[in-house]
């Protein structure tokens, strides 16, 4: 008597039929054969900062479900950071895994400060106005 009802027109276990059961399984179960999963991140590229440091700014990781919003996200948080020209990720897939790899192209790092022809101003009193400082990340629109 269950099974009739539930695969009859009475409305089913919890008022579906079994073809509503039936599809419904199907599609969360075609959905989770879709699903990728990130078997591994690469980085590249970087030389002044730490892998564990560019790390901690991406919110994919792997071993979890790869999410192109994600990836738009790690993008955005590495920019902020002050320390990119330019991110560049390429996605290889191979079945259900996905391999990350962020190719990151590093803004170049102010390495000395040297003033010339200053003669009636100090050098203390320019470094202060110029708001530059050795080994910092340089920043194109100071310059400017």
């Amino acid at each position: 008597m269950f099974y009739h009802c539930f695969a009859s027109s009475c409305g089913g276990f919890y008022g579906w039929s079994f073809i509503h059961w039936f599809l419904w399984f199907g599609i969360k179960f075609n959905h989770f054969l879709k699903l990728k999963i990130i078997s591994k991140i690469l980085l590249k590229g970087y030389k002044k900062i730490e892998a564990d440091a560019i790390q901690s700014k991406l919110s994919s990781q792997e071993g979890e479900p790869y999410s192109k919003e994600k990836v738009i996200e790690d993008v955005k948080s590495l920019f902020k950071t002050g320390y990119f020209y330019d991110v560049i990720v390429d996605k290889a897939q191979d079945k259900n895994q996905v391999v990350l790899t962020y190719t990151l192209i590093e803004k170049p790092t102010i390495t000395s400060i040297e003033y010339e022809g200053n003669e009636d101003i100090d050098t203390e009193e320019l470094e202060e106005v110029a708001g530059l400082k050795a080994y910092q990340i340089l920043d194109n629109s100071v310059l400017t």
